[in-house]
């Protein structure tokens, strides 16, 4: 194909449920990814591995917000199914790192933060990845680079240890 050239066909989505299904898929994985990952190290009571769960469905439920509200002012009054399913996995990628170790009210601005993070920096990774002929059509080098990197700050500045 002719991906990588001024010519090239840019393909738009075609299918914006699978696209939301897909996403709300992967948020249900997360909670088995993060939750999971948790007990090992929490005790028999697995107190910790619900605390996990409620941080992650916080910061998922207010970086969709953040999603909306983004994608409606950035695209003058329309929300756009794409800024929903960045935002909704860049919170989850931001609270991953500390997500047994913070509050669920910091879980929520992790979440709020981390979805305005990776869904406003896509664009100019994007570009950044076609110039260097990387091809990423579901822009996770945006949501997992810059989300991470964001995710990663947020440990340090909320994390209670």
């Amino acid at each position: 194909l002719d991906r990588f050239t001024e010519n090239a066909l840019r393909l738009e989505m075609n299918d914006p449920a699978s696209v939301l299904w897909g996403t709300f898929v992967l948020w249900l994985g997360w909670f088995g990814f993060t939750s999971g990952s948790s007990l090992g190290f929490s005790g028999a009571d697995g107190v910790g591995a619900v605390q996990v769960a409620i941080n992650t469905a916080i910061s998922g439920a207010f970086g969709l917000l953040s999603g909306l509200i983004y994608s409606y002012f950035s695209n003058h009054g329309h929300v756009r199914v794409e800024a929903i399913a960045t935002s909704l996995l860049s919170a989850l990628v931001t609270i991953t790192p500390g997500c047994a170790y913070v509050q669920p009210w910091e879980a929520a601005i992790m979440g709020f933060t981390g979805a305005l993070v990776g869904t406003a920096s896509c664009k100019g990774v994007d570009q950044v990845a076609f110039r260097l002929q990387l091809d990423d059509p579901v822009q996770a080098i945006g949501v997992h680079f810059m989300s991470g990197i964001w995710g990663m700050l947020c440990v340090g500045l909320f994390a209670n240890v």
